[in-house]
Protein backbone atom coordinates (compact mmCIF):
# COMPACT_ATOMS: atom_id res chain seq x y z
CA UNK A 1 0.00 0.00 0.00
CA UNK A 2 1.22 3.31 -0.53
CA UNK A 3 3.34 4.76 1.95
CA UNK A 4 1.12 8.25 2.50
CA UNK A 5 -1.39 5.64 4.60
CA UNK A 6 0.99 4.94 7.21
CA UNK A 7 0.54 6.35 10.55
CA UNK A 8 4.03 8.03 11.07
CA UNK A 9 2.81 8.85 15.17
CA UNK A 10 3.14 5.05 15.76
CA UNK A 11 6.25 4.67 13.38
CA UNK A 12 4.53 2.88 10.76
CA UNK A 13 6.63 2.59 7.89
CA UNK A 14 4.83 0.21 5.58
CA UNK A 15 1.42 -1.44 5.61
CA UNK A 16 0.97 -4.37 3.58
CA UNK A 17 -2.41 -6.76 3.21
CA UNK A 18 -2.46 -11.13 4.13
CA UNK A 19 -4.41 -12.54 2.34
CA UNK A 20 -5.97 -15.76 3.81
CA UNK A 21 -8.77 -18.06 1.85
CA UNK A 22 -11.71 -16.39 3.13
CA UNK A 23 -10.25 -13.17 4.56
CA UNK A 24 -7.93 -10.35 3.99
CA UNK A 25 -6.14 -9.42 7.35
CA UNK A 26 -3.80 -5.88 7.28
CA UNK A 27 -0.58 -5.93 8.77
CA UNK A 28 1.76 -2.98 9.70
CA UNK A 29 5.29 -2.55 10.20
CA UNK A 30 6.15 -0.19 13.05
CA UNK A 31 9.71 0.67 14.40
CA UNK A 32 9.80 1.10 18.13
CA UNK A 33 10.71 4.25 19.29
CA UNK A 34 10.19 6.72 22.29
CA UNK A 35 9.13 9.88 20.83
CA UNK A 36 6.18 10.52 19.24
CA UNK A 37 7.53 13.27 17.50
CA UNK A 38 7.70 12.90 13.17
CA UNK A 39 10.65 11.00 12.11
CA UNK A 40 12.10 12.16 8.87
CA UNK A 41 14.66 9.69 9.03
CA UNK A 42 11.75 7.12 9.03
CA UNK A 43 9.88 8.97 5.90
CA UNK A 44 11.61 10.65 2.88
CA UNK A 45 9.34 12.74 0.41
CA UNK A 46 6.98 9.89 -1.15
CA UNK A 47 5.24 9.78 -4.37
CA UNK A 48 2.41 11.80 -4.27
CA UNK A 49 -0.33 10.18 -6.63
CA UNK A 50 -0.14 12.95 -9.27
CA UNK A 51 1.18 12.71 -12.69
CA UNK A 52 4.69 14.08 -13.81
CA UNK A 53 3.45 14.26 -17.51
CA UNK A 54 0.63 14.62 -19.45
CA UNK A 55 -0.05 11.91 -21.77
CA UNK A 56 1.10 13.85 -24.82
CA UNK A 57 4.72 14.71 -23.38
CA UNK A 58 4.99 10.88 -22.55
CA UNK A 59 4.47 9.38 -25.81
CA UNK A 60 6.63 12.02 -27.51
CA UNK A 61 9.31 10.55 -25.27
CA UNK A 62 9.85 13.23 -22.65
CA UNK A 63 10.60 12.03 -19.23
CA UNK A 64 10.47 13.47 -15.78
CA UNK A 65 10.84 12.72 -11.76
CA UNK A 66 8.04 11.40 -10.20
CA UNK A 67 6.00 14.01 -7.88
CA UNK A 68 6.92 14.01 -4.72
CA UNK A 69 5.49 15.13 -1.21
CA UNK A 70 6.75 15.32 2.33
CA UNK A 71 5.31 12.67 4.89
CA UNK A 72 5.72 15.74 6.97
CA UNK A 73 2.21 16.80 8.66
CA UNK A 74 3.58 20.35 9.29
CA UNK A 75 4.91 20.44 5.30
CA UNK A 76 1.93 19.40 3.79
CA UNK A 77 0.97 20.61 0.79
CA UNK A 78 -2.69 20.62 -0.67
CA UNK A 79 -1.98 21.21 -4.00
CA UNK A 80 0.30 18.02 -4.35
CA UNK A 81 -2.18 15.26 -3.19
CA UNK A 82 -3.07 16.83 -0.14
CA UNK A 83 -6.08 17.57 1.61
CA UNK A 84 -7.82 20.83 2.14
CA UNK A 85 -9.33 21.25 5.80
CA UNK A 86 -11.95 23.91 5.90
CA UNK A 87 -14.39 24.75 8.84
CA UNK A 88 -17.73 23.86 9.60
CA UNK A 89 -18.89 27.30 8.58
CA UNK A 90 -17.44 27.35 5.24
CA UNK A 91 -18.61 23.56 4.93
CA UNK A 92 -22.04 24.45 5.23
CA UNK A 93 -22.11 27.46 3.10
CA UNK A 94 -20.40 24.93 -0.16
CA UNK A 95 -23.53 22.72 0.82
CA UNK A 96 -25.97 25.35 0.28
CA UNK A 97 -24.56 26.24 -2.62
CA UNK A 98 -24.49 22.76 -4.07
CA UNK A 99 -27.69 22.26 -2.89
CA UNK A 100 -29.21 25.57 -4.62
CA UNK A 101 -26.90 24.70 -7.79
CA UNK A 102 -28.81 20.94 -8.13
CA UNK A 103 -32.30 22.84 -7.16
CA UNK A 104 -31.49 24.91 -10.66
CA UNK A 105 -30.64 22.05 -12.38
CA UNK A 106 -33.59 19.60 -11.54
CA UNK A 107 -35.46 22.45 -12.50
CA UNK A 108 -34.10 23.39 -15.99
CA UNK A 109 -34.33 19.35 -16.96
CA UNK A 110 -38.04 19.54 -15.57
CA UNK A 111 -38.76 22.34 -17.86
CA UNK A 112 -37.63 20.54 -21.05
Amino acid sequence: MPKRFCDWKQCEIAKSLMVFRDYVEPVNFIVPRKSSLFAADLYPATYAGAPALDGASWLSGENKEPVKKSMDPKKKDESVGGVKVISKAELLAENKALKAKIKALEAKLASK
